[in-house]
């Protein structure tokens, strides 16, 4: 019990300095931490509707908030000051709003998520999921309740918190 005494009261000044055990760690921004333009968030606010969409399986929701993002974007990517992920994520959500099943809005899905992820990066409240089942199945969620895009109501909590 006496060599545990030490390990106690670091764990314990650990725990009251940071409100988090020693060992752990917290998901908090750093105050160096990103902060997004309005424009860039509303972007991902609507990648979010095609994601959510796509997780509950509903086609034509998919497809019309995919032609939402993709007006959206293409507004953004055609000012000067737009960055490339903008100008990927017009093209990819451009892209992914022709198509007329749910495999190939899924599969188009990739391309836009990995747009999304990049206008997110370093940015609080944003975490990037992973699905192991599917190549590239990268995907950006505002929580860390894993809700898949790529397998829908089959497969909803298949994937993993990357980051």
């Amino acid at each position: 019990m006496k060599a545990l005494r030490p390990v106690l009261l670091v764990a314990a000044g650990a725990l009251l300095a940071t409100g988090v055990p020693a060992g752990c760690s917290r998901n908090v921004a750093s105050p160096a931490a990103q902060v997004l333009p309005e424009t860039t968030r509303a972007l991902l606010d609507r990648y979010e509707k095609v994601r959510a969409a796509l997780a509950g399986d509903q086609l034509n929701d998919a497809k019309f908030q995919a032609e939402q993002l993709a007006s959206e974007a293409q507004l953004q990517a055609g000012k000067s000051e737009a960055t490339e992920a903008v100008r990927d994520l017009a093209a990819a959500a451009a892209t992914m709003a022709k198509e007329d099943t749910v495999v190939r809005l899924r599969d188009d899905f990739k391309l836009v998520s990995a747009a999304a992820i990049k206008l997110a990066a370093g940015a609080p409240g944003y975490f990037t999921l992973n699905c192991p089942m599917t190549k590239d199945g990268d995907w950006l969620q505002t929580d860390t309740k894993v809700s898949n895009p790529y397998f829908g109501k089959s497969m909803q909590d298949c994937g993993v918190v990357k980051h």
